[in-house]
């Protein structure tokens, strides 16, 4: 892997998604990625939650605590190749339930007065101007491919935009450039089956 600043140089984000109670145990999923400039992903991380949350605030925050130790850390190792994060990190998350509770830095209601503390440390990142967290809606949440079923153009879009390879397909090789229909690549007057 070649480490090289791109057109944004060597600026990090952090995109943190979670599926609430996906899993058959109640358990939810985080999925994570940090992005280097435009150069795509340097880190990606999709596992089953260590706990059950009970609602998906919780969820998304618990993926949030467990992912921004891997950006601190990837912050660290750039600035010793020379590369210093001046400016805080940009965490993604598309829950505003979730930021709003690292912005209190505690619970701040009945419904998440049981969130264990530990979860909490990233407003201390954040009052240090380590990270900050910033709300990215749902549909350009690049983190989804790692927690959800993405398909069709959405898919070849973030997959794109976190490889930096572009999976469009085009005339050229065969494929027909429609609205994710079901039918790229197919010719529907070829016979099916034998006749």
């Amino acid at each position: 892997m070649l480490l090289q600043p791109g057109n944004m140089g060597m600026t990090l984000e952090l995109y943190v998604d979670a599926s609430y109670g996906v899993h058959g145990d109640g358990r939810s999923h985080s999925g994570a990625l940090i992005n280097m400039g435009d150069t795509g992903a340097i880190y990606v991380s999709s596992k089953k939650q260590g706990i059950v949350a009970k609602a998906s605030t919780e969820a998304e925050l618990v993926a949030l605590s467990d992912c921004t130790g891997q950006v601190l850390f990837a912050r660290e190792l750039i600035g010793e190749m020379g590369y210093p994060q001046t400016e805080p990190t940009v965490i993604h998350q598309d829950n505003k339930s979730t930021i709003a509770l690292i912005k209190a830095g505690k619970a701040c209601s009945e419904r998440s007065r049981h969130i264990n503390i530990r979860y909490f440390w990233i407003k201390e990142q954040v009052d240090k101007g380590q990270v900050q967290v910033q709300y990215t809606p749902t549909e350009v949440m690049l983190a989804n491919l790692f927690t959800k079923a993405v398909q069709g153009r959405q898919f070849r879009a973030e997959t794109a935009m976190v490889t930096g390879v572009n999976l469009e397909p085009d005339d050229e090789d065969g494929y027909q450039n429609n609205e994710n229909d079901g039918t790229q690549g197919c010719d529907e007057s070829a016979p099916h089956g034998d006749p």
